[in-house]
């Protein structure tokens, strides 16, 4: 019974069981973010039997923790890149101080912070809602660490709320020249842009630049890496 790894309560208010499978709630819920250690689980996986940090035994749904230290990848198999996306707020775009609202729980009963549009954060886990939609748990590094997980781990987001980022490329709108050109336009391929070049046609146009350099979407989502009618100079944030 002295191996365990630990594990990360991946929302307010979840409950030790009794037992695994229909076992009854014991007292006092498990905070959002709380470690516990894992030293086994059933043989279909489903509930792991833990133990808190003020020495607490029961069982978990495997569904209410986090048994990963590391982030998602894109693909396991096929891309193991890092699953990474960038807050947008519905692209509903008027200044850069707009900010996102992150939640404790999938079913976001409690906001526990606000951050600004435009970060970027690594996605830990998701969930389906009744309306069929989905929930992200975000944090801000790859790695959640088991002393301080708060720092990493921040909160639930709608997946509606952000756009797949697997680079960390970005776009700058120069401002200092902005009245002595057309608006930037970002373009779904390099042959979209090839073919804006020639003639002037508009082809799959998934963005463009907006008064005081604001991106102005025209598709849900923007994927990871795209090209730009003017040139900018790449940003890559920290």
């Amino acid at each position: 019974m002295d191996r365990h790894t630990p594990a990360l309560v991946a929302a307010e208010g979840v409950s030790l069981l009794r037992g695994p499978s229909a076992g009854a709630p014991l007292p006092a819920p498990l905070a959002f973010r709380a470690v516990v250690d894992i030293y086994r689980k059933t043989a279909n996986g489903a509930y792991l039997l833990a133990k808190t940090k003020d020495g607490r035994w029961g069982w978990l749904s495997q569904t209410d923790v986090l048994t990963s230290q590391d982030c998602m990848r894109v693909d396991p198999v096929n891309n193991p890149a890092l699953r990474k996306v960038i807050l947008h707020n519905g692209w509903q775009l008027k200044n850069v101080a707009q900010e996102v609202d992150f939640f404790d729980f999938p079913a976001r009963s409690q906001v526990i912070v606000k951050e600004k549009i435009a970060n970027f954060y690594y996605v830990f886990a998701e969930r389906a809602t009744p309306a069929g939609g989905k929930v992200l748990l975000l944090g801000s590094d790859p790695q959640w660490d088991a002393v301080r997980p708060d720092i990493c781990i921040a909160g639930w987001v709608p997946e509606g709320q952000v756009a797949r980022w697997y680079s960390r490329l970005a776009l700058w709108y120069n401002q200092a020249n902005a009245g002595q050109r057309e608006a930037v336009k970002i373009f779904q391929s390099v042959e979209d842009l090839d073919l804006y070049l020639r003639d002037g046609t508009a082809r799959n146009v998934i963005a463009q630049e907006g008064p005081h350099g604001v991106c102005s979407s025209t598709t849900p989502g923007i994927p990871s890496s795209k090209h730009a009618s003017t040139t900018r100079r790449p940003e890559v944030p920290p």
